[in-house]
């Protein structure tokens, strides 16, 4: 447990490998291929905004990168900015993750699981760096094995690679965009965007599935269905369109309609994952809570707004119906399959609904 908990972090990993490389270099330089002895290893090195993880050094100069990823991904132009300084020295640039077998490598990287890293070192001479650089392996071996289980038995490190994994292969085979990010309390998320049908600018249909705490694998995720549109120049147009084009969807939000779509897609399972005793909001007087609303929405501008009074919203311009999702026995491949139903779900409720028209 304890070995577990130290391996969770980047800056602890990468002190292990510069400990390992200190013991016997050899074993990691001949696995990397590298064409000169590895004479130090440096850890947390300074690169403009950011640090490198671990940078192994021959002689004179750096000659090799390896960033690790224990389930963080790459922050903004990190890896280009890495790139530029293995390019000045001639460096070779190893990626070092839990990322599934076949995930995006960029260019110029070479990807090495970080279980397959540790195992290097059962060549080494050293019994003490042998026998700790197993311990390792076999832990990030164990997590990795995990991204084809369920959620609920998944540990917090491998829940967000997961996610990227699910999003990944959702949008190497539907027309979807997909975005995988920590929310504003740090957990993860998965979120996927489909154009609205009606042609409405820059509208599109949303499913936002976000984590309510990685570290308790049985507790139930948050999941919305609904519309978003883009704020562009005029947020108050924005917030109208998303209400437009979500009303229609109301009668379709229900639990009952929603948990029938996944029953009648023949994956059963999956039919009660979704549960809610109240998905969206119902106000005493609908029509006089929305049209106050639609006021609001005027006056405000660019301002804040109050809550809508169907839906759950983030800043009026994403309405969506609000469920409580059970993962324990979900995986990701289940998860993917999920999304799929529920957005067609949405794209058939809004084409049975009012007929759609062009803003």
């Amino acid at each position: 447990m304890f070995l577990q908990r130290l391996l969770r972090s980047e800056v602890n990993v990468g002190a292990f490998i510069g400990y390992l490389v200190e013991r016997d270099a050899t074993p990691l330089q001949n696995a990397l291929g590298l064409d000169e002895n590895v004479v130090s290893a440096r850890v947390e090195v300074p690169h403009g905004k950011g640090r490198m993880d671990v940078v192994l050094y021959g002689a004179a100069s750096p000659i090799a990168i390896l960033e690790l990823k224990v389930s963080a991904t790459e922050h903004g132009d990190q890896l280009d900015r890495y790139a530029e300084f293995a390019q000045t020295h001639n460096a070779r640039k190893f990626l070092v993750d839990l990322e599934t077998d076949g995930s995006t490598v960029p260019q110029g990287w070479t990807r090495i699981g970080l279980a397959d890293l540790f195992g290097y070192w059962s060549s080494s001479t050293n019994s003490t760096v042998r026998g700790l650089a197993a311990e390792a392996s076999t832990v990030f071996a164990t997590w990795k094995s995990q991204l084809n289980g369920r959620f609920g038995q998944m540990d917090s490190t491998i829940v967000t690679v997961a996610l990227r994994a699910a999003s990944e292969e959702l949008a190497a085979r539907t027309p979807y965009d997909m975005y995988t990010r920590a929310t504003s309390g740090g957990q993860p998320s998965i979120t996927a965007y489909l154009p609205h049908p009606s042609g409405a600018d820059d509208a599109y249909f949303c499913i936002d599935i976000r984590c309510k705490d990685k570290n308790n694998p049985h507790l139930p995720w948050i999941a919305r269905l609904g519309v978003h549109v883009d704020r562009g120049e005029d947020l108050a147009a924005a917030r109208r369109t998303a209400h437009r084009l979500a009303m229609p969807l109301v009668p379709a939000l229900s639990v009952a309609e929603v948990q029938s779509a996944c029953a009648n897609s023949g994956i059963g399972t999956l039919a009660t994952v979704l549960t809610s005793e109240r998905p969206l909001r119902e106000p005493r007087s609908q029509s006089t809570s929305i049209e106050k609303w639609l006021a609001a929405v005027d006056s405000a501008g660019d301002g804040k707004i109050s809550a809508h009074p169907v839906f759950f919203h983030d800043w009026g311009r994403r309405l969506a119906a609000q469920y409580s999702l059970d993962l324990t026995d979900v995986t990701r491949n289940d998860l993917g399959q999920l999304i799929v139903i529920l957005m067609d779900h949405l794209t058939e409720s809004a084409f049975s609904a009012t007929p759609l028209t062009t803003p």
